[in-house]
């Protein structure tokens, strides 16, 4: 160790010592004072109100209420309201309600045909065309049975939705020469089916129809225009005979011969009528049983039903 020192080398250190306690904090500052708030700065002046826009034209006059005007430049309010237009004209009320269509239209004349017989010829609604016989003379119911009298038979078809046919004939009688008492039964007969003809109704029911009598001894001298009519129904029913003798048919969609007949008196006493003639015309004054005027009989056909 003595050799070290004298050479001046430094000798080795000694064991590190224990570390020492740690020493205590120092104290905290004190805080410092704080800065003045500063002054609030002074409120702006208002700056100045824009002038209201002028007020929008009126708008045009409308079918209700007017439009409304345009609206004013920029700035300007919303221009007034346009007045209200006129009431648009008041439609009329509905008139009152008719009657029922089917009550309306039930029970109609489809067709009526009438005419002197005289030739004349009529296109009917069903197509066919009706040719009226033409009398020319009188005539006398002579032949034993029913006899047709002339002008009274026609063929005929009604239209469609018929449910109704009233047949009429009307035709002169007169008595015959001599003065004598004259008696006729007359009786209407349509074929079911053709050519068979067929009364219609009662068959033995008829018209008869005194021309002359004598009453307490004086003479009774009568001419007398006879009027024959009966209504068909067509179609089907609820109640009585059907067919012609019932006055009844169900269907009458073709041409079917419908006429009006007589018969003489069974009677040798008593004389047949004389048909479509007559005797003292204007009061002439010619002898008994001279035929001075053919009347001509009328014809009419009546179609009664529904229309479409």
């Amino acid at each position: 160790m003595s050799a070290c020192r004298s050479l001046g080398c430094e000798s080795p250190m000694g064991p590190v010592g224990p570390t020492g306690p740690t020493g205590s904090a120092g104290q905290t500052g004190s805080t410092g004072p704080g800065g003045n708030t500063g002054s609030t700065g002074s409120t702006g002046s208002l700056g100045p109100k824009a002038a209201t826009g002028q007020t929008g034209p009126t708008g045009p006059v409308g079918a209700g209420a007017g439009d409304t005007g345009p609206t004013g430049p920029p700035g300007g309010a919303t221009g007034d309201t346009g007045p209200t237009g006129p009431s648009p004209t008041a439609i009329d009320p509905p008139g009152p309600t008719g009657p029922t269509r089917r009550a309306s239209r039930i029970n109609r004349v489809l067709e009526y045909i009438s005419h002197k017989c005289d030739g004349m010829t009529a296109m009917t609604l069903s197509g066919n065309v009706i040719t009226f016989p033409n009398v020319t003379s009188h005539s006398s119911i002579t032949t034993a049975g029913w006899t047709a009298i002339d002008g009274s038979q026609v063929e005929y078809q009604p239209p469609n939705n018929t449910t109704k046919v009233i047949y009429k004939f009307s035709f002169q009688t007169t008595f015959p020469q001599s003065l004598q008492p004259t008696l006729a039964s007359y009786r209407i007969s349509i074929q079911d089916p053709s050519p068979t003809w067929v009364p219609i109704g009662n068959p033995n029911s008829g018209v008869g129809n005194w021309m002359f009598g004598v009453v307490s001894g004086e003479e009774i001298v009568e001419a007398t225009y006879i009027k024959l009519e009966v209504p068909i129904d067509v179609g089907p029913w609820s109640g009585g005979a059907t067919g012609a003798t019932g006055a009844q048919l169900t269907t009458w969609n073709t041409l079917r011969g419908i006429r009006a007949e007589a018969h003489p008196p069974n009677l040798s006493s008593i004389n047949p009528s004389i048909l479509n003639g007559s005797q003292f015309w204007e009061s002439s004054g010619l002898a008994v049983g001279s035929i001075e005027a053919v009347i001509k009989p009328t014809l009419s056909l009546i179609a009664i039903g529904t229309t479409p």
